[in-house]
């Protein structure tokens, strides 16, 4: 779980420490009162784009920082890719954001890519926005819902693979009957010469005679 925030000269806050209890945290406020720079700050944290327009006025560098509490979860997520990262039940998100040059990252004080931080968000943390719920009426949403709760990802990766060979043998199959047809076709082709043949009715060695009459004809002063 987020156990706290620490954000220094982001937007409009100066510093500030946020910490988190178990369960249920909202934050509250009139319009205009920085909620959502507080939300925006952690998805900086996490990787997202950052300029050095979200610095704070007559600041040089904005930080923010994320302290996660891993002892209730390790068992339930992969952080297999972290490893090298993490030891303890502690994890340490901060970013650094200079007015010039490139942000810096920091896992547990190492530093890494925004890539990592952005592959780390995908295991730690969902952003919903305000009418992410509607997605609910969507009937992909509700299958996808409907499979994380029967635990069907085995189940979905069979059907997959089933489905992906099923997909090659009906190429296969609509291949076989372009090539039939175009057998039929020509087969047509060669009965309708062979019916012209016969209307022609030519005789054995017609054509050697024919050709020595043109010859004649072509030898031939007029």
């Amino acid at each position: 779980m987020l156990k706290s925030i620490y954000i220094k000269n982001f937007a409009i806050i100066e510093e500030i420490v946020l910490e988190f209890s178990n369960g249920l945290n909202i934050l509250t406020g009139e319009t205009g009162a920085g909620k959502y720079i507080i939300v925006d700050a952690i998805s900086i944290a996490f990787g997202e784009r950052a300029s050095g327009d979200l610095i704070r006025n007559g600041s040089n560098k904005a930080i923010v920082e994320c302290i996660f509490d891993l002892s209730n979860i390790k068992e339930t997520i992969d952080l297999s890719n972290f490893d090298e990262y993490i030891e303890g039940s502690d994890l340490i998100i901060r970013r650094e954001i200079p007015i010039k040059g490139n942000s810096r990252c920091f896992i547990n004080d190492t530093p890494v890519q925004t890539s990592k931080l952005r592959e780390l968000s995908e295991l730690l943390i969902d952003f919903l926005g305000q009418h992410e719920h509607q997605t609910l009426l969507y009937s992909s949403k509700q299958l996808e819902i409907l499979d994380n709760y029967a635990d069907n990802h085995s189940l979905i990766s069979e059907y997959q693979q089933v489905l992906m060979e099923l997909s090659e043998l009906i190429y296969h199959l609509k291949e076989y009957h372009s090539k039939r047809n175009d057998i039929f076709h020509k087969k047509d082709e060669i009965i309708a010469n062979i019916s012209l043949l016969k209307k022609v009715n030519p005789l054995p060695n017609e054509d050697e005679e024919i050709n020595s009459k043109l010859k004649k004809i072509e030898s031939a002063e007029f």
